[in-house]
């Protein structure tokens, strides 16, 4: 058993720093492209009263020239209608719809747009360089993924999401080395307005990485802007957070299944969340204790020089991500088995 878990460590921290290595050269190169295309943002809001407001002024503050902002009211029921229709701004264009979903109101948006497409999440917040930033990698792809960051950092859950989106961050330099990026997140993404005149946003539990996957079987290429940021609020109690992880869960298998994506993609994230959880579990049974200072060091150093990289401020986060990265392989583990199980058995899941 002593010789299992050292290979085990092994193997992790060969696997982990070849992708560090792969970050840390990725990082070193710039985007110096310009290019100023006519953009349409499309902002979909169900129930999203307390963060509309702010998300509409990030967007309208921006220093890139927009020419239309189309808000899609999806049926809330809360204050959101009466907060939107009390906006006057001339780039503004509201409309309110029956609750059809998050994809038909994008789709609904999308369709009355004049330009390339920036869609954001009701609930986030961009830097005024942002859209700018973005949207001039439509150069070259006609697909490009923004950095999704995390705004509500308190507590034990906003710490342990913000850590994992810089992650999550560094990982996709590491997918678009490879040309590889799996998804063009929600709450800020840039498309070519061509691309919906054969595609559109499907049902799925996750339609954004849907819609990407369909994008790569297309052959449309896609990228990633490490500039672009946006800060969308995330769950903040126990009961958000795993509701929103078994929907993701649930999402990704329901599209294996389909054949929409990879069953390999699913398996490697499994198996990777099931190693860091074996590391720990077999160093306290070999009484190894060494190998877990050696793997909880080695991964706080790498999310340090990480979080510089990203120029985020969460050292602290950083110091202490080995637990919150173990915290998330748990509940990783636990989601999507429970998600196999819920679909074995036909048992009805909803996103909202």
């Amino acid at each position: 058993m002593v010789i299992i878990t050292v290979i085990l460590f092994l193997a992790v921290i060969l696997y982990d720093t070849y992708y560090f290595a792969i970050f840390l050269y990725q990082s070193t190169k710039s985007c110096d492209v310009t290019y100023n295309p006519h953009i349409s943002v499309i902002i979909p809001v169900y129930n999203n009263q307390s963060t509309i407001k702010d998300c509409i002024d990030s967007v309208l503050r921006s220093h890139y020239d927009i020419q239309e902002v189309i808000v899609v009211n999806d049926g809330s029921i809360d204050e959101t209608s009466h907060i939107l229709d009390s906006l006057h701004d001339p780039r503004l264009l509201i409309y309110h719809i029956s609750h059809s979903g998050k994809a038909a109101a994008l789709n609904y948006g999308i369709e009355r747009a004049s330009g390339d497409i920036v869609t954001v999440d009701a609930d986030t917040i961009l830097t005024p360089h942002t859209i700018g930033n973005l949207v001039r990698n439509l150069k070259i792809y006609d697909a490009v993924a923004g950095n999704v960051q995390v705004s509500n950092r308190t507590g034990f859950l906003g710490r342990c999401q913000c850590i994992e989106h810089i992650r999550v961050a560094m990982f996709r330099k590491v997918s678009q080395f490879f040309n590889e990026i799996d998804i063009v997140p929600g709450p800020v993404g840039a498309f070519k307005k061509e691309i919906f005149s054969s595609l559109t946003y499907g049902a799925s539990m996750v339609e954004d990485m849907e819609l990407t996957r369909l994008l790569k079987e297309k052959g449309y290429r896609i990228g990633y802007e490490q500039e672009a940021k946006a800060y969308t609020k995330m769950p903040h109690t126990l009961t958000h957070f795993l509701t929103q992880r078994l929907r993701w869960a649930r999402g990704n298998l329901e599209l294996a299944g389909q054949g929409t994506l990879p069953l390999t993609a699913v398996v490697i994230g499994y198996l990777l969340a099931l190693g860091d959880v074996s590391i720990l579990a077999l160093s306290i049974w070999t009484h190894m204790p060494e190998i877990v200072l050696i793997f909880f060091g080695y991964e706080s150093c790498t999310m340090l020089i990480g979080t510089y990289r990203e120029k985020e401020p969460c050292t602290i986060e950083s110091l202490f991500f080995p637990v919150f990265m173990l915290f998330l392989d748990i509940v990783f583990l636990i989601t999507y088995f429970q998600a196999f199980i819920q679909l074995q058995t036909g048992k009805i899941f909803s996103d909202r």
